[in-house]
């Protein structure tokens, strides 16, 4: 329908559902009846400062067949769709500007009908109220004009939750940007059950109401007929009065929600069918008869149970027989073995009572026999008794002479000790009279040897010239040098200033080139784009690259990102026409790559993500759908340059799975001069026919020269055998746009160039000034080298002064210490020696 890709409905009774495609560019279909009309509504939308844009309400007669006057006929078994003259009837009063009041009107339509809509700052609309028809709604137009915001208005303004639509989770993000309150209101026509000729449900969603961390659940305010009311009540309303089931994907279809609904087994498609035509009624109806049914089932089961239970007991009892007759056998078996056992145990008595008497007889002559041997040992007795005391007396004056060498050892030891001693301090007394005689020698030699040395000191000290020409001498060379630093100074600040201003040029030449570098990386300019649009998609990018060794075999993706475009045009073309969500979907070549894949981030990381099969990575033989000569016939009269897979560069497995996807292989370019011809020389006629003259179905994307770009599509109908064509308007590309501007480009090439001029320009410069640095620098050097001459020349004259000074000064302390009388002391030591002597002496003897 229109250019759209994906139709949802949402109407009392629901009777139709249409899906195709993904989500990108959508057309949704507000269903209150069965039988699409011959009629139109316009709705504008009114923005503040943004161009106007029409959506169109109509229905599409060209897969109908009409009776020439605007009206369609359409045959049907179903007894509540009327004639094509209250279908005229309907109309007239449709067209009536004041319906939305006439009781009339109303009366074409059914209970629970959507009568009217109003948005007031929601989504895209400032504000807008339209009046469906009694039949079928379709809602057309372009992308982003706003057909969707119509269905989240139906939601919400319904009592529906956010997360219904699939889109946000708080009411407060469907506000207009930039505004606080947004409003949707919904007149509902009277079903019968209630005396009024319907309700008027408004909810107002604050911006500034509610939790800021919730989901906006106190955001909202709902009013029935005017009066205030509760969400609750709006629902039950909604529920039970018009049975209205906006949670139900069988009643109420967001394009968001495709993919759940899709998913659905034919068990769980029937039971939602059932709760949206009849309520829970025919549900519970249907539940009821399941569960009599399995309850029948297990009844019969119960009987065949009872007979086959019956059977196994009389088995049993059969088998518990044989077991109680061997019982009975076992147990005459066993009473037999206790008397036998009864009558061994009186025969093994016997046997011992017998071995016992005979131990007895001879217990008795082993008696006789020891009485006879112990009087021949009593002799033995008395003299190993008699040897026993000896032996005592023996080991007790062993014992007194042990202790008396021990006595003696230890008076010996102390002795000895005292010896030692006596014989240290001979020795020490010894060592001190050697050391004085040693020390007095020593005392004499020193004075010699101090006496030559200060001789050296005084003669070296001549050498020197007098102090007053050195002083003289490092005050010239002082003066010299701090006339040439501020030259010195000069050169280098200059020198600084010049590398400075290198460095800036260096850098900034660096971050150009580094900018201009990533400008040309388009891959890396698009992936960060990208993820940073969709931060799940960058998350199983970085899991799938850190984890490529668990695959079978390579695994590619997200396309958008294996994708190189050969023209910036073709990007636009490329986009419009592949599903977004093949766009970033990931390639693998297996089906074990596939669970892998799908099991590692889909169930255990929990992030959504699109899988694609390409066995093997095979790209297939592209089937074309016009001929050679044809095709050489559009290049050159119509400006067709190709296939649109021939538009871009990707590996085998991704380009296979954009043509299974899109069918690229079979999508025209075309150029300024195609636009020309489809406008002037019917090269669509030309297009939708094979070369029998049999219709066919086709795609061609077109420019007109001034930045705008078209897709022509032929779809052959299914009803009348003609060719419907769509046109869309080809946005400029998003996602595989080129990465930066040629003119950003071009800009950096001409500021990282004009930077390197100026780095040419400063080289000279750079050049001048380290000469003159230098030879400032040199001149420096050599009055510095001058300077610490004449300094190290005082220096050396007044250490060598002071060494002199130093040299007598020892030699006066040295003649003190030698002329010292050791008379005394060596006296006190000989006399301390001749006593440690006589004290050894006396100690030994």
């Amino acid at each position: 329908i229109g250019s759209g890709k994906i139709v949802s409905q949402i109407m009392a009774r629901p009777k139709r559902r249409t899906i195709d495609s993904d989500n990108e560019e959508t057309s949704e279909t507000v269903d209150n009846e069965k039988i699409p009309q011959d009629k139109s509504l316009s709705s504008s939308r009114k923005g503040q400062g943004r161009a106007s844009k029409q959506i169109r309400l109509s229905i599409d007669e060209a897969d109908f067949e009409g009776d020439g006057n605007g009206r369609t006929e359409v045959e049907t078994d179903d007894a509540d769709v009327p004639s094509v003259q209250e279908n005229e009837e309907c109309s007239d009063a449709w067209n009536d500007t004041s319906r939305s009041s006439s009781l009339s009107t109303m009366s074409c339509y059914r209970g629970g009908s959507i009568l009217r809509v109003k948005m007031e700052n929601f989504l895209t609309y400032d504000f807008v109220e339209f009046f469906p028809g009694p039949r079928l709604n379709v809602v057309v137009g372009p992308n982003g004009t706003g057909k969707s915001t119509i269905l989240c208005a139906l939601c919400l303004g319904l009592g529906g939750e956010p997360p219904l639509l699939g889109r946000a989770n708080d009411a407060r993000a469907f506000i207009q940007h930039g505004k606080d309150v947004g409003a949707v209101e919904v007149e509902l026509v009277s079903n019968g059950k209630v005396k009024s000729k319907g309700h008027t449900i408004r909810r107002v969603i604050d911006r500034n109401q509610g939790s800021e961390k919730g989901r906006g659940r106190g955001a909202s305010t709902f009013y029935i007929n005017g009066t205030k009311s509760s969400k609750v009540v709006v629902k039950e309303l909604v529920t039970k009065q018009y049975n209205i089931a906006i949670d139900n994907l069988c009643t109420f279809l967001p394009q968001d929600k495709v993919g759940g609904f899709s998913g659905f087994t034919p068990q769980q498609v029937l039971k939602e069918t059932q709760k949206a035509l009849s309520g829970e009624q025919m549900y519970n109806v249907h539940e009821r008869l399941i569960q009599l049914e399995e309850e029948l089932h297990n009844s019969n089961r119960t009987v065949e149970s009872v007979g086959d239970k019956l059977s196994s007991l009389k088995a049993e009892n059969e088998q518990l027989e044989r077991e109680k007759k061997r019982m009975e056998e076992r147990q005459e078996a066993v009473e037999k073995i206790k008397l036998i056992d009864k009558k061994l145990l009186w025969l093994n008595f016997d046997t011992q009572r017998l071995e016992a008497l005979k131990l007895k007889e001879e217990k008795k002559k082993a008696r006789e026999e020891l009485k006879k041997v112990s009087g021949l040992l009593e002799p033995l007795r008395k003299k190993a008794s008699e040897l026993k005391s000896k032996y005592e007396r023996g080991k007790h004056r062993s014992q007194n002479l042990d202790k008396k060498i021990r006595e003696n050892k230890r008076e010996h030891e102390v002795h000895i000790r005292k010896a030692e001693r006596f014989s240290d301090d001979i020795e020490n007394s010894q060592v001190e009279i050697k050391n004085i005689d040693a020390a007095q020698k020593r005392a004499e030699a020193n004075v010699q040897r101090l006496e030559h040395r200060c001789q050296e000191a005084e003669e070296n000290l001549k050498k020197f010239p007098p102090k007053q020409d050195l002083q003289k001498e490092m005050d010239e060379a002082k003066s010299k040098l701090r006339a040439m630093k501020p030259l010195i100074d000069a050169a280098k600040r200059e020198r600084d200033d010049i590398y400075e201003k290198g460095r800036d040029l260096q850098d900034r030449a660096v971050t150009s080139r580094r900018n201009l570098d990533r400008m040309n990386d388009e891959k890396a300019r698009r992936r960060d784009k990208v993820f940073m649009q969709q931060r799940n998609l960058k998350k199983t990018y970085e899991w799938v690259d850190q984890n490529r060794k668990m695959f079978r075999r390579p695994v590619w993706g997200p396309v958008v990102l294996e994708v190189t475009m050969k023209d910036v045009k073709s990007s636009s073309f490329l986009e419009h026409h592949v599903p977004n969500a093949t766009l970033k979907s990931y390639i693998v070549e297996c089906r074990e790559d596939y669970n892998l894949l799908y099991r590692e981030v889909r169930e255990k990381l929990n992030i959504p993500i699109n899988i694609s099969i390409v066995p093997n990575g095979v790209l297939e033989p592209t089937r074309r759908i016009y001929s050679e000569e044809k095709m050489r016939s559009l290049k050159q009269n119509h400006g067709v340059v190709g296939y649109l897979d021939e538009t871009f560069v990707a590996p085998d497995a991704v380009t296979q799975a954009i043509i299974n996807a899109a069918n690229v292989g079979c999508v025209l370019v075309g150029t300024s001069d195609t636009q020309k011809s489809i406008d002037k020389k019917n090269l669509l006629m030309h297009l939708s026919k094979k070369e029998n003259g049999a219709p066919m179905g086709y795609c061609i994307f077109s420019s007109d020269g001034r930045d705008r770009a078209y897709r022509y599509t032929g779809s052959v109908s299914r009803y009348s055998g003609k060719v419907n064509i769509s046109i869309d308007e080809i946005n400029a590309a998003k996602n595989l746009a080129p990465g930066a501007p040629q003119k950003q480009k071009d800009d950096a090439t001409n500021l990282l160039k004009e930077i390197n001029e100026e780095i040419d320009e400063l080289e000279p410069k750079i050049a001048e000034n380290y000469k003159r640095y230098s030879e400032h620098q040199s001149e420096g050097k050599a009055l510095q080298t001058s300077f610490n001459n004449a300094s190290q020349r005082m220096k050396s004259f007044n250490d060598q002064n002071r060494k002199v000074a130093t040299a007598r000064q020892k030699l006066a302390d040295e003649k003190i210490n030698a002329s010292k009388d050791y008379a005394v002391e060596l006296t006190h030591h000989k006399s301390q020696l001749k006593k440690n002597i006589k004290n050894t002496t006396v100690n030994f003897c």
